[in-house]
């Protein structure tokens, strides 16, 4: 089983650091927006995750829908598909959006295969915004939608991004499912249970990046795989390890919006220098070149 585990371990690394690139990109943008358009790194670059002329960094605009359907395999561009509309429409059922999931991924599907239309060309952000304004929304849910919407190019996930409901009131408090239930959830749809939680999370941490909900959920897998193993122990299994996996999300949030800020008022260098000395202090034996 090792060989299995370290494949798997690679996979989710690749995956992750490309997910991660693209959160980054939306970072970058906001920083360029707070400081009207005088960023530190790229000074006069429209870099931005919406349309082909989003900017002239090589490691983004090539990145369209079909190369990241490529890179992450269909599951977790399923997951990235549903974290990015629960985080840009908080308020929709997941019902609603297991269908935009699925009509974001049958386009990322047919352009990794070499489809020759339009949308290929697009970045997935573009593909997922689009569908979010094929329908409109309800102004009194939405009030800005309409007017997102009307925008293009990177101005259009900009007004997304700056109108999302990041007030811990905004959505209710989530019911996670009795032990049992979530036990035979579980068994009966894996796909579904982790979907409907990576849904529940996006939507209440907007702002949280891609990778650490992902991370988030597997950690949520690996719990109901353990505590449905015994009946006998389960409910008390259950209540210890989602305790424990609470705290940890919330924990994670505080430190992500620490990010955002350091980005945002002293620029990416500052941000990964910080981010280098923290890595070096917690494991000192690891050379510069892995850090």
């Amino acid at each position: 089983q090792a060989p299995a585990k370290s494949s798997a371990a690679m996979k989710w690394v690749a995956a992750v650091s490309f997910v991660i690139l693209l959160s980054f990109a939306e970072s970058r943008l906001l920083n360029k927006r707070d400081h009207n358009g005088h960023d530190h790194d790229h000074q006069g670059h429209g870099h931005g995750h919406d349309h082909d002329h989003e900017g002239h960094d090589p490691h983004e605009h090539r990145k369209t829908v079909g190369d990241v359907f490529k890179v992450l395999g269909e599951d977790r561009f399923k997951a990235l598909a549903m974290i990015m509309v629960s985080q840009y429409l908080q308020k929709c059922p997941y019902e609603e959006q297991v269908q935009r999931v699925k009509a974001i991924t049958e386009v990322g599907q047919v352009c990794s295969q070499g489809a020759r239309r339009a949308d290929c060309a697009h970045p997935a952000i573009t593909v997922v915004l689009d569908e979010l304004c094929k329908t409109p929304e309800n102004a009194e849910k939405y009030p800005a939608h309409a007017q997102c919407c009307a925008k293009s190019g990177p101005d259009r996930n900009i007004c997304f991004v700056e109108h999302k409901l990041t007030d811990p009131d905004a959505i209710p408090p989530h019911e996670s499912p009795k032990p049992e239930a979530a036990c035979h959830s579980y068994t009966a749809d894996r796909a579904n249970f982790l979907g409907g939680y990576i849904y529940e999370v996006a939507r209440r941490f907007p702002m949280m990046y891609a990778p650490a909900i992902l991370s988030v959920t597997e950690k949520l897998e690996n719990i109901v795989v353990e505590c449905c193993k015994d009946d006998a122990a389960r409910d008390q299994c259950f209540t210890e390890k989602i305790t424990s996996l609470r705290k940890g999300l919330i924990s994670l949030s505080a430190i992500q919006k620490h990010n955002c800020i350091v980005l945002k008022r002293f620029g990416a260098r500052v941000l990964q220098a910080s981010k280098l000395v923290q890595i070096s202090q917690k494991y000192p034996k690891i050379g510069r070149a892995h850090v």
